[in-house]
């Protein structure tokens, strides 16, 4: 039998297959006439083809007198209706797409700008972007739900107070009222308020009233702000939301299904999910790497009370002023287009600053960069150093004196460690990690300057200095302590000659970034 169906020789070959298995099953004969084949005879196959656990189903059914030889045809021909509409939607073909210059047109040129650095962010002291989605992830009680009222409150007030200008999704049972109540405590005008400038909506409320549920009334809200879009959009929260929707946040699939409810509304306008994490757990978001890759920018807020001790330091909660509600350092984990950093940061660190919220007339968010925390921080310290009362002179003189008085018989280095890890002002101790590695640092520096040598000792060194008798100021210094400051900063210290001051501005490194960042907090 030989059947042209079109001039593709592929799809030829399969429909004569397709022919000869009807023919060889009696369904055709060899020219292709339909043959009379009984209802018996195409039913076991087509029974058997429902696999045993369908069959002993269906044979319990039968034997409790619940199946009917009628109904069992039934079934087994709509079974087999499913199982012919899958293939054939699995053996779809996908159309090609042009994407050519002819298909998209040429890209304008004169759009472009290749110099332009982000812009900050408008909302929440610059940390909530004007369009695209971010997460703010906290521990429970670090102050996100305040965070993201107040960044509502900032979006409202940008669009005159109109109804609806940002839209806050309480999934987590804050209470509708106690929100609003909070929106007034933060300043908000009663006449805004009661004409729902942001818009506080319970969907679970919502679903009751409506019948349906919650994951349907979330999707349905979302869905209609697609065509009015606010100035923002909150949902407080994913893991509510993933709960809503019978996923959960260990699972990038189902992390993902709730990303794809504001797909398109995020390229519309502001989106803002607040993420909770474990009192365990403040590097990261828990849960599925999704949390990070699919959101444009990912913020930990780190209560002042989870601050990792290092050694040597004190793991209490910091004492808060009474009108400091909370406290925490902001951190980007994630920073798609660089506006975060680009303006909240300094230079190598992914700390954005602190936000505190404290109560008042009315309460406030304030949100602080890290560049201005760095600078305020760099300035102090820059007084003390010329006041000569900076941790870092305080040590080098207390060393200095401590090899002056050893003359001549020195003093080893594992003396001046423990005499800077016992000392009794707070501003010279450090452990003795940090003691060893600075002393270390410190006293290369002063053997290449010709101020002290070391000579060995017994099974070990001692350090001695080489500018004279114990207690003797050397030429060119007046103090132990002018002594000290030499080389840091800009303490003019006479008659020492002049040194060549660097024009080049000394960034900080990441590590004292985040140090001036925790101390702020």
């Amino acid at each position: 039998m030989t059947i042209a169906i079109t001039n593709d020789s592929t799809t030829t070959e399969v429909a004569q297959r397709l022919f000869g298995a009807l023919h060889a099953n009696g369904e055709i004969d060899e020219n292709g006439a339909s043959r009379e084949v009984s209802e018996l005879a195409r039913f076991v196959p087509r029974l058997l083809a429902l696999g045993p656990d369908k069959l002993v189903a269906l044979a319990e059914e039968a034997e409790q007198g619940l199946l009917s030889w009628p109904e069992l045809m039934t079934l087994v021909s709509a079974q087999t209706g499913v199982r012919q509409s899958a293939v054939l939607a699995a053996a779809t073909t996908t159309e090609p797409l042009s994407i050519g210059l002819d298909a998209l047109g040429e890209v304008d040129v004169d759009m472009l700008d290749a110099d332009q650095e982000p812009a900050r962010c408008p909302y929440l002291g610059g940390l909530i972007a004007e369009r695209g989605l971010t997460t703010l992830s906290g521990p429970g009680g670090s102050a996100k739900t305040w965070a993201i009222q107040s960044a509502c409150l900032d979006a409202a007030e940008a669009a005159d107070w109109e109804s609806s200008s940002a839209v806050y999704l309480d999934l987590d049972g804050n209470g509708v009222t106690n929100l609003y109540s909070r929106l007034m405590l933060l300043g908000a005008p009663a006449e805004a308020i009661r004409r729902r400038a942001v818009n506080v909506v319970d969907p679970a409320q919502l679903a009751a009233s409506e019948q349906i549920s919650t994951a349907d009334a979330l999707s349905r809200v979302l869905r209609g702000l697609e065509q009015h879009p606010p100035k923002l959009v909150a949902i407080d929260s994913m893991s509510k939301g993933l709960s809503a929707m019978g996923g959960e946040e260990n699972s990038a699939a189902d992390c993902n299904k709730l990303f794809a409810l504001v797909e398109v509304l995020r390229t519309l306008t502001s989106v803002v999910i607040i993420d909770h994490v474990g009192h365990e757990t403040a590097d990261r978001p828990r849960g599925a790497s999704a949390k990070i890759d699919t959101p444009d920018n990912v913020i930990m807020l780190i209560p002042a009370r989870k601050s990792k001790a290092g050694e040597g330091e004190s793991a209490t909660p910091p004492s808060l002023p009474e009108d400091v509600v909370a406290v925490g350092r902001l951190r980007a984990v994630k920073d798609r287009h660089g506006s975060l950093i680009g303006h909240l940061g300094s230079h190598g660190d992914d700390s954005l600053g602190t936000l505190t919220v404290r109560r008042g007339e009315p309460w406030t968010v304030e949100v602080v960069s890290a560049g201005s925390i760095v600078k305020e921080a760099a300035a102090a310290k820059a007084a003390e150093r010329t006041a000569g009362t900076d941790s870092e002179t305080l040590r080098r003189a207390e060393i200095a004196r401590l090899i002056d008085e050893s003359d001549p018989d020195g003093i080893a280095p594992t003396e001046l460690i423990e005499a800077l890890a016992s000392h009794a002002d707070a501003a010279i101790q450090m452990s003795r990690t940090r003691a060893r590695a600075w002393v270390e640092e410190v006293l290369d520096e002063w053997t290449g300057a010709g101020r002290v040598r070391s000579q060995p000792f017994r099974r070990g060194t001692r350090v001695i200095g080489v500018d004279g008798a114990p207690g003797a100021a050397p030429e060119g210094f007046a103090t132990v302590a002018e002594r000290a400051l030499v080389g840091f900063g800009p303490v003019a210290v006479a008659p020492a000659p002049a040194v060549e001051q660097s024009t080049t501005p000394r960034w900080p490194e990441p590590a004292e970034v985040g140090a001036a960042v925790q101390e702020a907090c």
